[in-house]
């Protein structure tokens, strides 16, 4: 996964992670069109202020929700919440969800991607991006009844 990145993080920005959500979100829904449309976003209303790379985060955040977006049936959710200096990210989905064992071998870049005949990267690409910040990705069954991935920036 680390070579799967161009480069590693070599400043984080203390910046309002909002932003970056909406602007991973509205990427989001230019690339997948009506099927973006199945993507909810939720955001608070205070600003949550938190160290991280928005380029690189970006990219976890959209991996995260382009696989959703593939499993799920009709609903994806993208939510944070958090405070400043402690940020959650979570995309949740309503498909079928992943075995805890076969999320261990994705995280690692040791799994095989169900859309084409490859190695699957994505999780260990994004699993890579969220621990050069300082952080966690947390795997658990969705409340939707998926998979949700949460992302753990920062400290309480």
């Amino acid at each position: 996964a680390k070579n799967n990145l161009e480069n590693d993080i070599t400043t984080l920005k203390e910046t309002d992670i909002r932003e970056s959500l909406r602007d991973s979100f509205s990427q989001m829904k230019s690339v997948f069109g009506a099927d973006a449309n199945k993507i909810q976003l939720r955001l608070p209303t205070d600003p949550i202020v938190v160290a991280h790379d928005p380029a690189l985060l970006d990219r976890a955040v959209k991996n995260l929700l382009e696989n959703s977006l593939h499993a799920c049936r009709n609903q994806v959710e993208l939510a944070l919440s958090g405070s400043k200096g402690f940020a959650s990210i979570e995309v949740s989905d309503d498909g079928m969800g992943l075995e805890n064992s076969d999320v261990t071998l994705f995280l690692q870049g040791r799994g095989r991607s169900s859309k084409a005949n490859r190695q699957a990267l994505g999780l260990a690409s994004a699993n890579h991006i969220v621990r050069s910040h300082g952080g966690k990705l947390i795997y658990r069954k969705s409340t939707m009844g998926g998979a949700c991935f949460e992302i753990r920036l920062g400290s309480l």
